[in-house]
Parts: C-alpha cells; structure tokens; sequence
C-alpha cells in the first residue's frame, strides 16, 4: 500500500501515525499486533522503472507499507522511527547529519549515476584545457567526498561556493591567486537546482578561472530536460550530467543499467552525434540508496539490501 506525504502528516506522529505503524493487524487468536513492515520514499522513486520496481524484481520482496514523501522528508520519517527504511540519493548530507546506514546494492537494483563535465565540442576545440582541469577533479569525487559537502552546504548551511573554494584550496588544485583569463569569450557554466550540482557548478568555475579560462556562472537551470536543452542550443556551455540521468531521461530507456562504464560509453557515443563531449567521470554514484537507522540495521544483522529482503520475508510469515 502507498501512502501519499500529505495523508502521512495528516496522522500525528506521536498517538495516531505510532498506532499505525507498530499495531498493524490483530492476529486471529488473540489481540497481540502483527508488524508491517514500511518505507519512506520519494514519488519519484515509486513510479520511475528504475526504482521501486526495479528494487522489487530484483529482490523479490515488497514492503507493507510505503509512504510517498519528499526526499528530505524520508530521513525524518526514519529518524523518527515512523518506518523501518527510508530512500535517498547516496550522497545526500542528511546521511551524515543523522548517521544513517547506507545498505549495500549486493544485487544490483539500482543504475549507475556517475556525474561528468558535458561540454559542447566547439567550446573544448577553444578551450582544450579544460579538459585536464576538469580530470584532475573528478578522480576525488567519491561518495564520502560529497556526502560530506553536502552536509556543509545543507546542514551547516555554508555557502556552496565557500564550500568548493576550501575543497580545492585543501587538494592543492588551486590557489589564491589566479591569472588574467586567457581568451575574449566566457565559457558559459550552468548547474541544475541542487545542493550537489550548485557545489559542483562552483567547482568549476574556480579551477577554469584559476588557471586563466574566461567564465561567467549562469547559474542553475531546474530540471534535465530544461538544462539540457539550454546545452544544446548553447544558452550554456558546460554543466555536469549524471551518466543514468541522461541514459534513462535524456534518452528515455527504460533499462537499468549498473555498469558505470557501460552506460558511460553508452551515452558519450550518443551525444557525439549532438556535438556534446563527456569528459571524465567522477567514482561518486548519486544513484537511490536504502538507509536505515545503525542502531536497528546492527541489531538484525542487516548489511545488504538482500539481508533487508529476508527479514522483511521472515516478518511477514511470521518467524520474526
């Protein structure tokens, strides 16, 4: 059963959403509770393919309950302890503000979303230093790294180009001073609306005006679609992409793909016809993650997606 956010606010979180959460159904013989088993998810976690559905074929399992919420909200519902299990993204802050448990992905369920600087070709033909740049960047942005920049930005509540100036001064990628911009036309960086795109869009106009490539920051641009069009037509000159995004959205397939260097090949070859070149991407994997709480995840020795799926069956027979 999903349950909408609206409906799941509606209930009060300490009397009515508590009876609905640990009574559930009363067994036949007596009036001791039966446990369902819930999740706190996005909306575009349950009806995208290569979400929930995917998480269900491939484990073989379903959830009781799920509770249809902003992604922001998930961790709170898990934090509260309104649910057993809650969906994100793998770099989100709130993982290491809260101290949730990331279970691992042992079977695959999940595509790979490794972001990669897209730039227009022509561009790259003026500016071929951008290249090596942008390569020097995206071999140190793994999941821990992000996850911890996300936290400054969305938790302390840093500023995203403060957050990105420390990161690169602290790896020796750039330094205070920076030369006069080689070159009369600006490359043009852009972002999408998110704390990790702002922080990534920072990034990059740093280290291409530090090592004297003209820039100017356009800002973001809500939404795939709309930001890729702005690429295309060239509005903008560079942003970073996720490899499943343009695979599943962009391109609209419905496959999962896990590989990150398939779907990377994939979609590089793809957009070769658009004149957009994909320069190296990073190891972080913003793709869906199931959390828990550590403390409940430790208790029933949960470590894996697979581990999550057989207690959810044992609960549901009854042999929990």
């Amino acid at each position: 059963m999903i349950i909408q956010g609206k409906q799941f606010y509606l209930l009060s979180l300490t009397a009515a959403l508590l009876a609905l959460v640990v009574t559930g159904c009363p067994a036949e013989d007596n009036d001791v509770p039966v446990k369902e088993v819930k999740l706190a998810a996005s909306p575009e976690f349950i009806h995208e393919p290569e979400g929930l559905a995917s998480l269900e074929e491939t484990y073989d399992f379903q959830f009781d309950l799920i509770y249809e919420m902003a992604t922001g909200l998930t961790h709170e519902a898990l934090r509260s302890g309104d649910v057993d299990a809650a969906i994100g993204y793998a770099t989100d802050g709130k993982i290491e503000e809260i101290g949730l448990i990331k279970l691992e992905d042992d079977q695959h369920a999940f595509p790979a979303r490794n972001p990669a600087p897209v730039i227009r070709a022509e561009v790259l033909e003026m500016y071929p230093e951008i290249e090596p740049l942008l390569g020097q960047v995206a071999p140190l942005l793994d999941n821990i790294t992000m996850t911890h920049l996300n936290y400054l930005v969305d938790i302390e509540e840093k500023e995203p180009a403060h957050v990105a100036k420390e990161w690169l001064l602290d790896n020796e990628l750039i330094d205070e001073s920076a030369p006069e911009p080689d070159g009369e036309i600006p490359v043009k960086v852009s972002s999408k609306e998110f704390t990790e795109q702002h922080i990534l869009r920072h990034i990059t106009l740093l280290i291409l005006d530090n090592a004297g490539v003209p820039v100017v920051d356009m800002e973001h641009i809500a939404g795939t679609e709309n930001i890729r069009s702005a690429l295309l037509i060239g509005t903008i000159d560079l942003y970073w992409e996720y490899t499943g995004v343009a695979w599943n959205i962009i391109y609209d397939q419905e496959d999962v793909i896990t590989d990150p260097e398939l779907v990377y090949d994939l979609i590089s070859e793809k957009d070769i016809e658009h004149d957009l070149l994909w320069l190296d991407y990073a190891p972080l994997n913003k793709t869906y993650t199931v959390m828990m709480i550590r403390e409940q995840a430790d208790a029933l020795e949960i470590v894996t997606i697979s581990d999550l799926a057989d207690w959810v069956r044992q609960v549901q027979a009854g042999d929990f």
